[in-house]
């Protein structure tokens, strides 16, 4: 990971099995899958790169370290907590599928409504640990 020309290469490489994956389709059979699946793992690549890289962005001393490893340490509760606060958005539905995809609105209106969720669960979860009784039985801890 660290020759300057590993990611480069690694990029050209995700490019072409992406486009035959989605557009080109020149496998066939039971080798169709080998470009999409070759995509996953080298775009998974590219990820790990990314967080080895602003490795120091990601520590307990700075906020989003800080944010993240604390959503991290309560990923029980907010997977157990979520679905009571998961909204009902027919008209946001409707009005994608109407206008065109564009996957910056779509992200940044995915991972606001998650973070409001992630935030009102979190919040949920120290309610209830305020009770030993819900601390212990709810969330395992004693």
């Amino acid at each position: 990971m660290d020759s300057k020309w590993f990611f480069p290469l690694l990029i050209v490489i995700v490019i072409f099995c992406t486009l035959d994956a989605l557009k080109w389709h020149y496998m066939r059979m039971t080798w169709a899958i080998v470009p999409l699946t070759l995509a996953k793992f080298l775009l998974l690549t590219i990820v790990f790169m990314y967080f080895r890289t602003y490795q120091q962005y990601f520590t307990k001393f700075t906020v989003m370290g800080a944010t993240l490893q604390y959503i991290g340490r309560r990923t029980l509760d907010i997977y157990l907590i979520h679905f009571l606060f998961m909204p009902d958005l027919p008209h946001i539905g409707a009005f994608f599928n109407a206008h065109s995809h564009n996957f910056i609105v779509d992200t940044t209106l995915s991972i606001l409504v998650g973070l409001v969720i992630i935030g009102f669960s979190i919040i949920t979860s120290n309610i209830l640990r305020i009770s030993p009784f819900f601390k212990k039985w709810l969330f395992g801890r004693s």
